[in-house]
């Protein structure tokens, strides 16, 4: 499944915990290289196939307002 996520700057480690960030898309009808996240933030944003992590208190979801 692709979806988007905000680009992991920070490499974790035993020590650091990060926020595994996804955005809801589920009302966008167009491609996701049209998405607002990707057009006007590709240096924060990127699409991605990777699995979601299944570590809940890892990541969040980002709703479009």
């Amino acid at each position: 499944m692709r979806y988007i996520r905000r680009k992991i700057t920070q490499m974790p480690n035993e020590n650091i915990r990060i926020a595994y960030i996804i955005v809801d898309t589920s009302n966008w009808s167009d491609t996701l290289e049209n998405h607002p996240k990707i057009v006007e933030q590709s240096d924060l944003y990127e699409i991605t196939e990777e699995p979601i992590p299944t570590d809940m208190h890892l990541w969040s979801v980002e709703y479009e307002g």
